[in-house]
């Protein structure tokens, strides 16, 4: 008799064992399938950026070697994504082609090579080798102008659209005309700083500095001192907002120096998807071996 209701124990038990290790695999199915769910669908926040204001003038530039004009305002925009660490950002235009509307979701590119500029530029544009640190030093200069009105941030935003315009010398290459003195000024000591030449408001670049030159010379710039760039030497922090499409095709791309931009998202980042999977088939494994000795 005890040997008997020894083995309806041990009988119970192991029938009990079994169902608890259904019910862990079953969980750990479910929770790894609604993980892959989530992360199937995890989008970025939506973003807005404004205009700030700044002069105007009349640009002309020659992507694919196809000349184009415009009449625009010139200077940065102030970008928003609550809840973004840090608060609102100044962001520059790095694509002349291309519009945007707002609010809009992005992706955050940090710029660390200029072939990477390949995909985000105009089709068919080829950025020359130097441009990526070019772009990044121009956060030095940006910083250093910021609070010195809106003719030296629109020299920034001009400067920046002369170094993404770059031809071979001899080539047509980015020109304004109809800006106040101030900024044209202020645009002509940014190119020397950065190693180029500027002829009335034209410029032309070759592969290593705007102007062919591998560094540039200090500059006084709006009544402050503007380090010289140099090609030597290593800028980081610039990150590339590539704005999703927003109609017929075109999108529009930003370049902003902020350090720690990160955009949030609705749902985990794909990294903290990766490891609770693994957590999950690390239970589905366990229960299953478990299942197997039993």
């Amino acid at each position: 008799m005890a040997e008997a209701q020894d083995f309806a124990g041990k009988l119970y038990l192991t029938e009990r064992n079994a169902e608890m290790r259904t019910r862990l695999l079953l969980a750990s199915a479910l929770t790894l399938g609604v993980l892959l769910l989530l992360s199937s669908s995890a989008t970025a926040d939506s973003m807005t950026a404004s205009f700030d204001g700044g002069p105007s003038a009349n640009i002309a530039f020659d992507p694919g070697n196809l000349r184009s004009s415009a009449s625009v305002s010139v200077g940065s925009f102030t970008v928003n994504d609550p809840p973004l660490t840090p608060p609102p950002f100044k962001a520059f235009c790095i694509d002349m082609w291309h519009t945007f509307q707002t609010s809009f979701s992005a992706s955050l590119n940090p710029l660390n090579s200029s072939t990477q500029l390949n995909s985000i530029l105009a089709t068919g544009y080829t950025p020359n080798a130097n441009l990526a640190n070019e772009l990044t030093y121009m956060g030095t200069v940006y910083n250093t102008l910021a609070s010195k009105g809106q003719d030296a941030v629109g020299a920034v935003q001009l400067a920046i659209w002369a170094l993404i315009d770059q031809r071979p010398p001899g080539a047509s290459g980015f020109s304004f005309s109809g800006a106040d003195t101030t900024m044209t000024a202020d645009f002509k000591q940014i190119i020397v700083a950065l190693g180029g030449t500027a002829s009335g408001t034209s410029t032309s670049g070759s592969a290593t500095g705007i102007g062919g030159s591998t560094s540039g010379t200090n500059q006084t710039i709006a009544g402050v001192n503007v380090t010289a760039y140099n090609a030597a030497s290593v800028y980081s922090g610039a990150t590339i907002i590539a704005i999703n499409s927003q109609g017929s095709g075109s999108s529009q791309n930003l370049i902003e120096w902020s350090s720690g931009i990160t955009i949030t998202s609705v749902t985990p980042e794909p990294s903290t998807m990766a490891i609770a999977g693994l957590g999950a088939l690390g239970m589905i494994g366990y229960g299953w071996k478990r299942r197997k000795r039993a």
